[in-house]
């Protein structure tokens, strides 16, 4: 297990957990912790939105999107398209430097296990109309 700071701002304190799951194989897994620094409190992928916004239903268009925009451009990528139906309420996210939301999947979750965990940058003008 291996952790490191993600951002550590004035607004926010993101801590990202890397393990592996050993059992008959191995996965890989990360988790991000957010703190609200202005709060002291903990927040999830939930907690960013309004309560009457559909963030599910429009991260998940989003993501489905660039599956099959990637896998479109590049033959060697298989994501789960079919098999996914939305992403998790609380999905592991973190910002990037440019202030998008970065949506983390673990290993297997949305896309064959040779692809490791994906990650898809969610662009501001996709969600920022939802946020609180």
């Amino acid at each position: 297990m291996t952790s490191s700071v993600v951002t550590d701002s004035d607004t926010w304190f993101t801590l990202r957990i890397d393990a592996t799951r050993t059992e008959a194989s191995g996965y890989n897994f990360t988790r991000f912790y957010h703190i609200n620094k202005a709060t002291g409190e903990a927040v999830t992928l939930s907690d960013l939105f309004r309560p009457d916004a559909d963030y599910v239903s429009v991260l998940s268009a989003e993501v489905l999107r660039q599956m099959e925009e990637q896998m479109a451009a590049d033959a060697s990528l298989s994501y789960l398209t079919e098999e996914f139906t939305a992403i998790d309420p609380e999905q592991s996210f973190y910002w990037n430097a440019d202030g998008d939301l970065v949506l983390v999947f673990d290993e297997y979750a949305v896309a064959a296990g040779y692809m490791g965990m994906v990650e898809f940058t969610i662009p501001q003008d996709v969600y920022s109309a939802l946020l609180k």
